[in-house]
């Protein structure tokens, strides 16, 4: 990792370019408490993978999830805001 390049810029006419580099090798680290990180974000990413699944429409559940944060903002503002209220346009 140490010696590992992003890539590199290239002359090409009147630009120039950046030519990333390959990232499919093998990456090792000093300290192995990284694999334990990794594997548990890999779970974690797999179970909301799961609960996209369920969730019949995830766009919506989206939205509604900003409005409700939308909605907590506001009460630690100190404005009482009902969710109908966030969603008007």
């Amino acid at each position: 990792m140490r010696n590992f390049t992003a890539g590199e810029y290239r002359q090409q006419q009147k630009y120039k370019s950046f030519t990333p580099s390959f990232v499919n090798r093998h990456f090792a680290w000093e300290n192995p408490q990284i694999n334990i990180l990794m594997a548990r974000a890999m779970q974690l990413l797999g179970e909301l993978n799961a609960y996209a699944e369920l969730i019949p429409d995830v766009d919506f559940f989206i939205q509604m999830t900003i409005a409700k944060e939308a909605r907590d903002s506001n009460l630690l503002e100190g404005t009482r805001t009902e969710l109908d209220e966030v969603v008007l346009p």
